[in-house]
This record gives structure tokens, sequence and C-alpha cells, in this order.
């Protein structure tokens, strides 16, 4: 099997819990293993008078589950378009000894007679036949551990959602997913995750604390097999590896922790820095877009990538596909204009923290600051798509014309078929 470079569900699932008084922790909930059995399959993948059936047999009993995981393991999260773990075939006795018959039939017709004897023919294909068994068998072997360790990972996460004391918890979904944890009255916690796709894989963490989204920052992520792009907002960007976990779970625990413990000190200290640099990156985007945005498309992922900071809006993820003359100008209205629907959310705290006052009157600043830029670009939009929509217009009536053609056609198709019964 693949090696590792983390234990997080492939040994343990991380999970954050509620102990006394409220406070949470990060705890490793360990992943049950048949040792015994992985042992006894390596046994008779090494024998060489055992099949592909003397392993069905085996593990017949442990493979329970559905007929698909939709699970990364063993495969790291930046890989690209992982199959699920599917349950293993059925193997008959007879199959098998039919198809070992078959194969050794194979090789024997195989062998180049001429210039050897007998019993080195014999030799020859006794050593191709043990090298096929133990390949398919190895083969074989790797998708049954595959999926029976896939099945204890799900049946370890099933366990722990029924833990009313666990408030969020390490998962290993192949695609777009999105995860909802309810941390504490005033804590929402959202993971959206797309592993195992290559270059667009992507891990980010959002929290929200009342009515108020915690800075979030943003990405454009390109999926270039299906030739579009999503601005994806979030408050915590994390690397494409099981790792990645341990430093998710940690800081929702800090930072719940922390909350819970002065949540007016925290409050005035916490967001209030999250914020200073939130206007940090809304200046850098007003005082030079291009260079961010170069930013935001060619930073490889590291542990933690807190980019550039679009507030979070309603549409958290934006489809975005862009002309190059305009993306800059779109880059920096987007960015500024979420900032602005983001006031909305700093006012309700502007008692406890005075401070947010000065700012929010700079984020309307800005907002005005680039309303010429803004409306010069719908302009050039416009007059970039007129010609665009009459194309299409013109290749629509076609496409009409075509589909009225086949219709008549297939309604004769239907006659014909008609009268032949």
């Amino acid at each position: 099997m693949t090696n590792l470079n983390s234990e997080v569900n492939t040994k343990y699932v991380l999970k954050l819990v509620e102990g006394p008084h409220r406070i949470l922790s990060v705890v490793e909930h360990p992943i049950k293993r048949y040792e015994i059995l992985e042992s006894e399959i390596d046994a008779i993948v090494e024998n060489e008078y055992k099949n592909t059936w003397d392993l069905y047999s085996k593990i017949i009993d442990y493979c329970d589950g559905p007929e698909v995981f939709n699970l990364c393991y063993p495969y790291e999260y930046r890989e690209s378009f992982i199959d699920g773990a599917k349950r293993p075939k059925h193997v008959s006795y007879s199959d098998a000894k039919k198809h070992d018959e078959e194969i050794k039939q194979k090789i024997i017709n195989s062998c180049n007679l001429k210039n050897k004897t007998k019993e080195e023919v014999k030799i020859y294909c006794q050593n191709k036949l043990k090298e096929y068994y133990h390949q398919e068998k190895w083969k074989y072997a790797k998708k049954v551990l595959r999926y029976i360790r896939c099945l204890n990972l799900y049946n370890t996460i099933a366990e722990i959602k029924t833990d009313d004391k666990v408030k969020m918890y390490s998962s290993d979904e192949i695609g777009w997913t999105t995860f909802s944890y309810s941390i504490s009255d005033d804590i929402n916690v959202l993971v959206k995750t797309n592993f195992d796709y290559g270059a667009s894989s992507h891990f980010y963490l959002i929290i929200k604390y009342k009515n108020l989204i915690i800075i979030p920052y943003s990405d454009l992520v390109h999926y270039y097999y299906a030739e579009m792009k999503d601005l994806i907002s979030y408050t915590r960007s994390y690397a494409c590896r099981r790792d990645s976990w341990h430093y998710a779970l940690n800081f929702v625990e800090e930072f719940a922790n922390k909350c819970l413990e002065n949540p007016e000190e925290f409050i005035r200290h916490y967001i209030l820095t999250e914020i200073v640099e939130m206007m940090k990156g809304l200046k850098a985007t007003i005082k030079n877009p291009e260079e961010v945005l170069n930013k935001i498309k060619n930073t490889k992922l590291d542990y933690i990538r807190m980019n550039v900071i679009r507030p979070f809006n309603s549409n958290d993820k934006e489809l975005y596909e862009m002309l190059p003359s305009e993306s800059i100008s779109v880059f920096k209205a987007e960015k500024i204009s979420g900032a602005l629907e983001f006031i909305e959310s700093l006012k309700q705290i502007e008692d406890l923290c005075p401070e947010l006052s000065p700012i929010i009157d700079e984020i309307k600043d800005m907002n005005f600051s680039i309303k010429n830029e803004v409306e010069n670009t719908i302009t050039s939009i416009n007059i970039d798509l007129k010609p665009l929509k009459e194309k299409k217009e013109n290749v629509d009536n076609e496409i009409e014309k075509l589909d009225n053609k086949i219709e008549k056609h297939e309604k004769k198709i239907e006659k014909i078929k008609e009268g032949k019964d």
C-alpha cells in the first residue's frame, strides 16, 4: 500500500470534543484495524499454492459495507482523479480454478520450444505462473485492504457522529464537499474541500461568529478539465494533506476557547486584528491589483496560506470566467464591493469595538474610489459582448433549423420501424 505522510484518517480520526465547562480539545479517535487478518492476507499472497479464491474466502466476512466508498485512502489529497474504494468482486472456487487453467494454457502456448528441452520449458512456465499468480493476488489484496480500511474509517466516523460532545471531526471524501459543524450557539464552521483533483484540489475553513463571517480570504481556483474558475472565500486555507486536519481543528479549538473565556475581549482584539489584516489586503488591491491577482493565481498552497481578503457574502462561491483585458478591474471591484457587504456585519459589533467606525468609513471611501473605473469596465464589456451576442443568435437560429430537419427524419424513421414491426 502507499506510504502515507500522516496518520490522520489512516490510524485515527481527529475530533474536537467538548469537555467540562464547555472547553474544547482535539482528540485522536483510533480506527479499528484487523492486524491479524492483514498478516493472513499477506501470507496468502506469498503462498504459491494459494489463489484469489483463497483470498476472497478469507475476507468475505469483512466486506459487508456499501458497494463503493468515495474516500481518498490511501492516496494523498493532491493526487488526480482517484476512484472510490469498490467492494471486492465475488470469486467462486470453480471460476478461480477455471481462470488458473486458462492462464496456465496461455503461458504454455506462449513458450518458445525451439532450442529448449521439455524440462527447461516446464521450469520456465512454472516460474511465469508463479510470477503471474503472485501479481494477481497482490493486486486483489491491495483492493481488499483498501476497501476494509475504508469501511473501518466509515464506521469510525459514523460512531463519532453519535456523540453529542463531538463538535467537529476530520473527513476523507473525494471531490467537492461541504461539512457544517455547530461548535456553539455563537460559532459555526464550514469546511469546504475538493480532494484528489490535482492542482484544483483545495481545503478551506470558514468560521461564522454570531452573524459575522470572520474575514474570509479568497483564491481563484482553476478547474482545468472543466474549463471553469471559482473564486472561493474562506477564513483559513490549508495544504491538501492529511496533516492539515491538525491545523484546522487546532485553529477552531483556540478560536472557540478564547471566545468562551472572554467574549468582549476576544471581539476587541482577535477580530479587530483580523480586520486590520483585511484592510491591508484591500489597500494592496486598490494600489496594485494586478500584482495581487497574479499572487493568488501563482502561489502554491503551504500548510496555512492567508491570501488577499474578500469578505464573505451570500454566494460564497462564484463562477468566474473573465476576459483578460477586464480581469484586473473586475477583480478589484469584486474585492471592494465584497467588503462593502461586510459593513453590516461590522456594525453589529461596533458598540463593543469603536475602532471599527473609521474602518467602516474607509471601506465606503474605497468603494466610491473605483466607481468610475467599474462603470467604464462594464461599458467595455458590453461593447465586447454585442458582436458575441449577435453571433450566438445566428448560431441558435442555425441550430433551430437543423433541429427541425432532424425531427422530420426521426418521424420518418419511426414510421419505417412501425411498418417493419
